[in-house]
């Protein structure tokens, strides 16, 4: 059986509110891992050890649904469907902090990060972005994609 981190697979985790959904789930740098919660409207990060729990979160409008993790800058990138935007986190700390948050692709579900240069894909299923971000934002240049 596979693991994630040093958890097993098969582990769940489990909300109280039997409501939520994740769609998308990372790990960070720190073993941790974020969560994209679509209908709670949230970012949330937990801790896999001892148990999974939950250390922070923030909220972002909008079905967020796509996440990607760049480790070598310590940032999250959360796509969020309903408003068709993006938004990067530091997750220097457990809370997330936004630092860059953009119009793009409608219905961007899926997100790609190159690490190494650090530019980020994004992909919806139709059109091109209604604007795009300002570079000052990026620790490294972006690429944007078109229609998947």
């Amino acid at each position: 059986m596979g693991s994630f981190g040093s958890m097993p697979s098969n582990t769940w985790i489990e909300y109280p509110d039997p409501h939520r959904r994740t769609h998308h789930l990372v790990a960070d740098s720190t073993a941790g891992m974020i969560a994209a919660d679509t209908r709670g409207d949230a970012v949330r990060v937990f801790v896999p050890r001892p148990a999974p729990r939950e250390v922070g979160s923030v909220a972002q409008t909008g079905g967020p649904y796509g996440v990607i993790y760049d480790a070598m800058r310590d940032r999250l990138w959360v796509a969020s469907s309903g408003t068709n935007e993006v938004v990067g986190y530091d997750m220097a700390e457990a809370i997330p902090r936004q630092v860059v948050r953009f119009k793009t692709v409608q219905n961007s579900y899926t997100l790609g990060v190159d690490t190494a240069t650090g530019w980020l894909f994004i992909a919806g299923i139709t059109g091109a972005p209604s604007s795009l971000p300002d570079r000052r934002h990026f620790a490294s240049p972006w690429r944007r994609s078109g229609a998947v």
